[in-house]
C-alpha cells in the first residue's frame, strides 16, 4: 500500500498538513518496523574493532559486515542494568559468520552510541 492509498482511505476536514504530516509519519513506523540501530552512532572503539587486523589481514568476531545492521530488527531486544547502574539495550540476533553458528550482538547506549558490536560463536 502507499501513502496516497493510505491517506485517502481517511477522511480529512479541510487540508490540514500537521494531519497529515503525523498520519504519513505513522503509516511509515508500521512499514519500517523500526530497526532498533537507526538513528544510532558506532564509537571509536568499535569502529577501530570492526578495522582489518594490520597482521592477519582480516577482521575478527567484531568486523562482521555492516549490512548485518539492516537485520537487528528480527533480533531479541532487551534492556540490560551495567555495572554502572545505567540501563542500555541489547540486541541479539541468531545467524552464522565465517562457517560458524552464534549470535550477532549489539549494545546500545542511552546517547544512541554503539559501544559493543560483535558475532558470538554458539558453544
Amino acid at each position: 500500500m502507499d501513502v496516497s492509498k493510505a491517506l485517502s482511505n481517511r477522511a480529512y476536514s479541510g487540508i490540514n498538513i500537521e494531519e497529515i504530516v503525523r498520519d504519513v509519519k505513522i503509516f511509515k513506523s508500521k512499514l519500517s518496523k523500526n530497526n532498533p540501530l537507526e538513528g544510532t552512532f558506532y564509537r571509536k572503539k568499535v569502529l577501530d574493532q570492526m578495522k582489518l587486523n594490520p597482521k592477519t589481514g582480516n577482521t575478527d568476531y567484531h568486523g562482521f559486515p555492516k549490512i548485518v545492521d539492516n537485520y537487528a530488527k528480527y533480533g531479541k531486544i532487551e534492556k540490560v542494568l551495567g555495572r554502572d547502574g545505567i540501563f542500555r539495550t541489547k540486541i541479539s540476533l541468531k545467524g552464522s559468520y565465517k562457517d560458524k553458528d552464534g549470535f550477532f550482538e549489539w549494545i546500545v547506549e542511552p546517547n544512541n552510541s554503539i559501544n559493543h558490536r560483535i558475532f558470538k560463536i554458539k558453544n
